[in-house]
């Protein structure tokens, strides 16, 4: 990763979500991951979740969000996570 004329951090394609939130401190902040189970949401949660923000999943189904909530206690700042129930979201979005 490279930095900016300023001394900013540049991130490009390659670049991971651990990468971006690396010294953060996110522990004040609360924070919604829509698709946290699979593909980019992920890793997304899981780096969100290291840098100490409360890091609520949402997922589509409930199985989804047991089997990547259960998943992430391996990885640790468990109490910090958080799962909606199934379908929340798209409920949400239909009122």
């Amino acid at each position: 990763m490279s930095k900016t004329a300023n001394g900013r951090q540049r991130f490009g394609a390659r670049t991971t979500a651990d990468e971006v939130v690396e010294g953060l401190d996110l522990s004040k902040r609360t924070l919604v991951v829509t698709g946290a189970n699979t593909g980019i949401g992920d890793p997304t949660a899981r780096a969100l979740a290291g840098a100490g923000a409360r890091v609520i999943y949402a997922c589509r189904t409930v199985t989804g969000g047991e089997a990547a909530v259960a998943g992430i206690t391996i990885y640790g700042r468990a109490d910090r996570i958080d799962r909606l129930p199934g379908g929340a979201c798209h409920d949400a979005g239909r009122s």
